[in-house]
This record gives C-alpha cells, sequence and structure tokens, in this order.
C-alpha cells in the first residue's frame, strides 16, 4: 500500500520530466528544420523588400506566351550597385514557382537576405565570361544544385529580359580554390557558375565548395513572353497552391510562413470542430494529469475508441487533426520563435540570421 502511493507520489514528476524532455526535443527539431529549410519559405516578402530598393524592379510584366530562345548578341545589362537585387535565378527542374533573389557582392550580409549572391568582377547575366553566383547551402538556397542533372535549365531573369544556360558538369572544391569562377573555367564564351558550401547538412564550418557550371544558350525578351520551361501550362498543383499563398501574403503584407500557421490551424479549428459535433467525444483524462503532449491528444475530437475498426477509425480521426494542429505549431515556430531563438542562442544561428 505505502509502495503504490510512494509511486503516485512521484508520478507527477516523472510526467513533467519527461513533457520536458520532449519537448526540448521537438524544439530542436523545429529549429533545425527552420534552419534548413523554414527559413527559406519567406523569401518572396524579403525579395519585395529588397526589389523597393532597387533602381530597377526585376518583377516587371511578362508576356503570358511562350517565346522562341534568341541566338543574336544578348543586350547589355546596366552595373548594379553592391547590395542591389538585380536578378532572379530560376532552375524550373525544381518547380516552376521556385526563385532566387541576387545581389551585388557576395558578403555575408548579402548571402543571409535569404538569396544568392553575384561575384564582382564576373560577367553579368549573358555577357561573356562566367557570370558566377554564391549562395547558403540550404534546402531553399543552393545546398541541392547537385542534384541537378546534365543539361537541366537555369535561368537568370533580370528586369528586361531570361538568360538560359544548361548544366555542364559539378565538382568539389576546396574553399581556397577561386579559379572555378575565372572565364577559364567555363571552357565556352558565356557561361555560368553557381559554387555552394559543401556538404549541405554540416553543422560545422566547413572547407569545401560545391561548383556547377552551366553553358550559355540563349536570351528571350521580356516583351515577348517567358521560357517554354517556366509557362503556365507547366504548373503543377503544388505550384498552384505556392503561388496563391505567396499572393495572399503579399496582399496582407504577412509572411509566408506566417500565413501557413493561419490556414492549418484554421484548418484545424473547423476539423476538429466538425468531429466534436459529429461525436460530441474526447478522450478523457486522469483527474490529475501533467503531460503536455496528452492534453495536446485530448483536443483532438473524434468518434468513440472502441474494439477493432472503430478504434482504427478513431485513431486515424485523431492522429490527422494532431497532424493539422502541429503544422500549425510549427510554422508558427518557425515565424515568430526560431529567428528569436537564432538571433540570440549562438549554437542555433541560422545561414539567415537578418531574418526578423
Amino acid at each position: 500500500m505505502a509502495l503504490h502511493a510512494n509511486r503516485n507520489d512521484r508520478r507527477p514528476c516523472i510526467e513533467l520530466s519527461a513533457t520536458m524532455v520532449t519537448l526540448m526535443l521537438v524544439l530542436l527539431a523545429i529549429q533545425l528544420g527552420w534552419q534548413y529549410v523554414g527559413t527559406g519559405l519567406d523569401q518572396d516578402t524579403v525579395s519585395q523588400q529588397l526589389e523597393t530598393r532597387s533602381k530597377q524592379p526585376v518583377s516587371s510584366q511578362v508576356a503570358d506566351r511562350i517565346a522562341p530562345i534568341r541566338h543574336d548578341p544578348p543586350p547589355l545589362e546596366s552595373a548594379p550597385i553592391p547590395g542591389e537585387l538585380f536578378a532572379y535565378l530560376r532552375i524550373p527542374v525544381f518547380s516552376t514557382q521556385w526563385r532566387l533573389p541576387v545581389q551585388e557582392g557576395v558578403s555575408t550580409q548579402v548571402l543571409d537576405n535569404l538569396g544568392a549572391g553575384h561575384y564582382t568582377n564576373t560577367a553579368l547575366p549573358g555577357q561573356k565570361g562566367n557570370s558566377a553566383y554564391a549562395g547558403h547551402a540550404t534546402v531553399t538556397d543552393l545546398g541541392t544544385i547537385n542534384r541537378l542533372p546534365s543539361h537541366a535549365e537555369i535561368i537568370v531573369e533580370t528586369s528586361t529580359a531570361w538568360y538560359i544556360y544548361q548544366v555542364v558538369q559539378g565538382q568539389v572544391v576546396q574553399d581556397t580554390n577561386t579559379s572555378v569562377i575565372s572565364p577559364e573555367a567555363i571552357k565556352t564564351e558565356r557561361g555560368l557558375t553557381l559554387t555552394t558550401c559543401w556538404p549541405m547538412l554540416s553543422l560545422t564550418p566547413t572547407h569545401q565548395r560545391y561548383v556547377l557550371h552551366a553553358a550559355y544558350e540563349g536570351w528571350i525578351a521580356k516583351t515577348d513572353g517567358m521560357p517554354e520551361s517556366l509557362a503556365n501550362t507547366h504548373l503543377t498543383s503544388t505550384d498552384q497552391v505556392v503561388r496563391t499563398v505567396h499572393q495572399i501574403s503579399r496582399q496582407i503584407q504577412v509572411p509566408f510562413t506566417g500565413i501557413l500557421a493561419i490556414c492549418f490551424f484554421i484548418m484545424w479549428m473547423i476539423a476538429d470542430t466538425i468531429a466534436w459535433m459529429l461525436w460530441h467525444h474526447h478522450k478523457s483524462l486522469p483527474k490529475q494529469h501533467y503531460n503536455l503532449f496528452s492534453w495536446i491528444w485530448w483536443l483532438q475530437a473524434g468518434p468513440p475508441a472502441c474494439n477493432g475498426w472503430k478504434l482504427v477509425f478513431s485513431r486515424i480521426i485523431r492522429i490527422g487533426l494532431y497532424i493539422l494542429l502541429f503544422t500549425a505549431i510549427t510554422f508558427a515556430c518557425w515565424h515568430w520563435w526560431c529567428p528569436y531563438v537564432a538571433s540570440n542562442i549562438n549554437m542555433f544561428s541560422s545561414p539567415h540570421p537578418l531574418i526578423k
């Protein structure tokens, strides 16, 4: 009897300890996910802010039609000032909606602005020589360029034209090897080079770089239309959803992660309310319960958990609701909590510490 009472006395401490350890692990996973994926989701918001300071905004009106590639001499691009957003990198293999803002220069301040930097003194897009760019090794920057197949298109969009390149080869070099951005490295009259840290998920400073070379194919004037690989006919369902969320984000001036957090929370509220109206049932909790995750599970309404297929059905409903709520919490952390942690705790510093 005394032993049973002693166990009951220790139960709150055990449950609280387990909850704290689990919560720390979950927050760590969310923080790492934000560092390598979540940071780039707010890229569109940062790009808009940068474009307002540009001499000539890149996102100009484009004719809604496919235009053939031209092989005559391309137009001369005006030289951007340091830090100016003057182009976007587009890689259709990743997505028709994928685009990486390009600023002049490769300083840490430039690369931390959710985009790529153009190596000063290398060729501008479409011009003779090696047009070279650097970017962080995250999923939403240049961290996955090693997966690009041979002949995959890399398109540089400026305010007036599209410049089309095709992948030739990639290689891993030491960070001291600057010859990879020289004109001789591309072995063609006009070419493009992308560089990023290697490997992508390194938790310590790396002294290697992944370098991707591409050969120039031609150009398209924006007044003529757009490249066939970026046309709306190639939009997938995911692309359409992403484009819609970005449009909402711009209209109400809330970053992408904030919009996703709100959307998933609304979806959870609606689904959980419908489940409660149908079954009026929550899983009962003991009178004294100290496990945070059990309380969150209790919030998910669903049919009574009986035996057999009814138990399976009840679990599926509750797990689906749990995932919706946890997804909303994750995006909310990515938008509000993770940037604060990265700015104040060195061990969680992000490749994009300037994001607020």
